[in-house]
């Protein structure tokens, strides 16, 4: 009785001893604690950047050469977010146009969504600057429906336009909004662009 007593324990403790020495050798999962904003996920736009669609018309869809949907306006209006996130804000010169514009963006993680704000054609430094300063202060957190300020129209422009896309901040790569939108705002979406482009399709393949 006493032998296997004995035995018993010697094996319990080489038991112990193998598992220990196996652990030293299996690899290890590195578990974050937390996701870095730079962690690509999934984008969301629960609402669309406007408040009326009477106000609004889409005046180009996505396309060949075209990464964004282009939200039209002939009258100043609110800007809303389009989702939650950080707004990010900046002067930019279109050279090929040439104009000047405000690059705005909602943050999200390793996405955004992109709402370049262009006042016209031939828009000078002076007429964008004017843009940038309705919008709210560069680094502000803001959530899905928030106001972001008021698209401008410069002198002598027939209307504004809110170029809206989704893009992938590692790579540059551009997606259709509408594989980001909530239920409710691709049917609102669509709904206004059908308004206008009726049998047409808002998002299209290409280059």
């Amino acid at each position: 009785m006493g032998k296997r007593v004995l035995f018993s324990v010697h094996a319990g403790i080489l038991l112990l001893l193998v598992v220990n020495l196996a652990g030293c050798f299996l690899p290890k999962m590195d578990i974050p604690d937390s996701l870095s904003m730079d962690t690509p996920d999934s984008p969301r736009i629960d609402n669309l950047p406007y408040t009326d669609p009477e106000q609004v018309w889409i005046s180009r869809a996505y396309e060949a050469g075209h990464q964004g949907i282009d939200i039209s306006a002939d009258q100043v209006i609110d800007i809303v977010s389009p989702g939650e996130g950080t707004f990010l804000k900046s002067m930019y010169y279109h050279a090929g146009v040439p104009r000047w514009q405000v690059n705005a963006e909602i943050r999200q993680g390793g996405y955004a969504v992109e709402l370049l704000l262009e006042p016209g054609n031939s828009v000078s430094e002076a007429e964008a600057q004017i843009q940038y300063e309705m919008l709210i202060p560069n680094g502000t957190e803001v959530k899905a429906g928030d106001l972001l300020g008021q698209r401008y129209i410069a002198y002598g422009q027939p209307y504004s336009i809110l170029h809206m896309a989704v893009r992938q901040n590692s790579n540059g790569t551009f997606f259709c909004p509408l594989g980001s939108m909530a239920e409710q705002a691709v049917s609102d979406l669509l709904e206004l662009f059908h308004r206008d482009h009726p049998g047409e399709e808002i998002c299209t393949l290409g280059e």
